[in-house]
């Protein structure tokens, strides 16, 4: 929800084109085997950790693929 009203703002201000929302699981629908559900949508350290590095390697992935394209002429 917090994306949907990110990008509503933006695109009323015309910005939405530079708009980008990477976001990253750090708990989950189903338990994994020997946990709970509960313990599942809490989440752990480890889970946590998964998440901010996979949303690291997606952002700088992401971050590098438009930094060479360059689709806004940014650097031009």
């Amino acid at each position: 929800m917090e994306d949907a009203a990110t990008a509503t703002a933006l695109e009323r201000f015309g910005l939405l084109e530079r708009y980008l929302s990477v976001r990253a699981v750090a708990n989950y629908d189903r338990s994994a085997p020997g946990e709970t559900v509960e313990e599942s949508f809490d989440g752990t350290e480890a889970s946590l950790a998964l998440a901010i590095d996979n949303a690291e390697r997606v952002g700088s992935a992401v971050v590098e693929a438009l930094l060479e394209a360059d689709p806004l002429g940014i650097r031009g």
